[in-house]
C-alpha cells in the first residue's frame, strides 16, 4: 500500500507540473502609436497608448479567439409569421500582460487635431488556457447601488465599489494617482492581517460603513473622499481578485494630510506596486487584475 501511495503521489506531481508548463510565458518588446484627441491630457493618452501596446503584444504572441453565435427568432402576429436571423461575433486575445520590464519610453507630438503618443515597451505576456473568473465590479459615485456606476468624479465625491464573485476568494483594491503613488484602499487600513476575504455570490459594497455587517466590520471600514490637486487628474484603480490566498504589498502608513485633515491610505510607489503584482501573477495563474481609469476634476466652488 505504501508503495502504491508513493507512485500515486509522483504521478500527481507530474500531472500538476505538466498543467503549469502548458501555460506559456513569453517576453515581448515593441511599440505602438496612439492617435488621441488634442483635448485629452498627455497623462491619459499615455495610459491608453500603453494599454493598447499591451493588447498588441498579447495578440502578436498568442493571437485572437474569434467566436460567432447565430440566433433565429420566429414572430407570429395576427397569423403572420416572420423569421429574424441574428449573428453576433466577437474576438478575445488568448493571453494577458503580466509584467512590464523597465520603464516605457514615450514620444508625444501634435499632428493637426490629434495628440500622437508613441510608446516603446518591453514586458512578459502569459497564455490564457482557461476562462478567467467572471467577477462583477462597479465603481460607484455618491451612491451604493450599481446604477451609480461612473468613471467621472468631482473633487469631494464619495467612491464606493460593489463586488460579486461566483467563487470565494481574496480581494485587494489599489489606486494609483497622477504622481505615481499607489494607495492601498483594500484591505482597510485597520485590518492587520493584510487580506480581505469574500464569500461566493455575496454582493459587497466596499468603503461604506452603512453596508458593513456587524459592529467590528463597521469599525474597520475606510470611507473614501476624493481629492484633486490639479484641474483634472486621471487615476487608475486596480481590482485584484484570486481564489487563492494572497496578502497586500508591503507599504507605508499614509499618515495625516495636513491640507485636508484627512487620513491617507497606506501607500508605496508605482514601480514597487507593479513589481509586487507581477510576482503575484507569476505564481498564481488564477489571479485577475482588472484596471479601471477614473477622472477627477477640480471643484469649481
Amino acid at each position: 500500500m505504501r508503495g502504491f501511495l508513493h507512485i500515486f503521489l509522483i504521478l500527481g506531481l507530474m500531472v500538476y507540473s505538466l498543467s503549469l508548463s502548458a501555460q506559456r510565458t513569453e517576453k515581448w518588446c515593441g511599440e505602438y502609436i496612439y492617435y488621441g484627441s488634442i483635448y485629452e491630457t498627455p497623462g491619459l493618452a499615455k495610459q491608453k497608448a500603453l494599454e493598447r501596446a499591451q493588447i498588441k503584444a498579447v495578440e502578436e504572441v498568442f493571437g485572437l479567439s474569434v467566436s460567432q453565435s447565430n440566433f433565429t427568432n420566429v414572430n407570429n402576429t395576427n397569423g403572420n409569421s416572420s423569421i429574424d436571423f441574428t449573428s453576433i461575433g466577437g474576438s478575445d486575445v488568448n493571453g494577458e500582460w503580466i509584467e512590464t520590464i523597465g520603464e516605457p519610453e514615450y514620444e508625444i507630438s501634435v499632428e493637426g487635431e490629434f495628440l500622437v503618443v508613441k510608446v516603446k515597451v518591453c514586458g512578459r505576456v502569459r497564455e490564457i488556457v482557461s476562462a478567467p473568473i467572471d467577477f462583477s465590479a462597479h465603481l460607484l459615485r455618491n451612491g451604493i447601488e450599481d446604477k451609480f456606476e461612473d468613471y467621472d468624479f468631482w473633487e469631494g465625491d464619495d467612491l464606493y465599489l460593489s463586488f460579486v464573485s461566483p467563487v470565494s476568494g481574496y480581494l485587494a483594491v489599489y489606486l494609483i494617482d497622477d504622481d505615481g503613488e499607489a494607495y492601498c484602499l483594500l484591505p482597510y487600513s485597520r485590518m492587520r492581517n493584510g487580506v480581505f476575504d469574500v464569500r461566493a455570490d455575496k454582493r459587497y459594497v466596499l468603503f461604506s460603513e452603512k453596508c458593513a455587517e456587524g459592529t467590528l466590520e463597521k469599525s474597520l471600514v475606510d470611507e473614501l473622499y476624493l481629492t484633486c490637486d490639479k484641474d483634472i487628474e486621471h487615476n487608475q484603480v486596480y481590482i485584484i481578485f484570486s481564489p487563492n490566498k494572497f496578502t497586500k504589498v508591503n507599504d507605508s502608513d499614509g499618515g495625516l494630510d495636513t491640507t485636508t485633515e484627512l487620513i491617507l491610505p497606506r501607500h508605496l510607489n508605482n514601480q514597487n506596486f507593479h513589481k509586487w503584482l507581477a510576482a503575484c501573477r507569476k505564481h498564481d495563474k488564477d489571479m485577475r487584475a482588472d484596471k479601471r481609469i477614473i477622472t477627477i476634476r477640480k471643484s469649481i466652488i
